[in-house]
């Protein structure tokens, strides 16, 4: 049996970067580690942090793939990766993010179709992307 990685970064609202060393400390508490300044305890719901999560997937060029990145696939079409409650999932899609050819659409993000897209950015750092 093969382990999933299980992994979080975070958006500092407040300095505009990623911190990428993040831990699920239970799970009401989030711990950062910062390189100079030891350990933060955050509570997510007081912070200045967005927490995003990694799918357990790579992108064409090695990357991992997190919630809310931006990709490309070979058609050239731009999707936004989220969490999908409702079917338990990750997924892609577009439509709602500017105008797109597929609509409202969503596809279950998978192993196959990951491998053929390229990450352009997230809906942090590259909010413009929202509008593409």
């Amino acid at each position: 049996m093969q382990n999933r990685k299980i992994a979080f970064r975070a958006w500092d609202r407040k300095n505009k970067k990623w911190v990428t060393d993040v831990d699920l400390s239970n799970s009401n508490v989030m711990t950062i580690r910062q390189t100079k300044d030891g350990f933060r305890f955050l509570n997510e719901k007081e912070s200045d942090f967005d927490f995003v999560q990694f799918t357990g997937l790579l992108d064409s060029k090695g990357r991992e793939i997190y919630e809310g990145d931006f990709v490309r696939n070979p058609s050239n079409v731009i999707w936004w990766i989220e969490w999908q409650e409702d079917k338990g999932r990750w997924t892609y899609r577009c439509g709602g993010i500017a105008e797109q050819p597929y609509g409202k659409t969503y596809f279950g993000l998978t192993y196959s179709s990951a491998i053929k897209m390229e990450i352009l950015g997230n809906r942090f750092s590259n909010p413009e992307l929202l509008n593409k």
